[in-house]
């Protein structure tokens, strides 16, 4: 079990990269819910400012620190996936109902 949970997304086409670390707002069995900001850079609380839309590929790395945003220094990968990002970007919520794929709802 890990303290914290450091999350990379990288666009399909553009290839940018983004980092912050996870912020849950449930974690059960069953699901885990995370908020994410998406209209400042701040990694460090949950916040990326993202200026494009389509699709991002995910990885989330298990780690044991609140502030480092470097995959390299984690304990290792826990989950990888794709995410879609439509629309207009305001501070929304997504829910990971499935370990393959997470429903972004932006």
């Amino acid at each position: 079990m890990f303290t914290h949970y450091l999350m990379k997304i990288q666009h399909q086409v553009s290839l940018e990269e983004y980092f912050l670390i996870l912020s849950f707002t449930t974690d059960s069995e069953r699901y885990t819910k995370v908020t994410i900001s998406t209209d400042a850079d701040d990694g460090v609380n949950s916040s990326i400012l993202l200026t494009e839309t389509g699709r991002f590929n995910y990885w989330v790395y298990g780690q044991n620190s609140s502030s480092n945003l470097d995959p390299s220094n984690t304990v290792g990968e826990v989950e990888r996936g794709t995410i879609q990002v439509d629309g207009s970007f305001t501070t929304d919520e997504y829910t990971n109902n499935d370990d393959s794929v997470v429903y972004y709802g932006g």
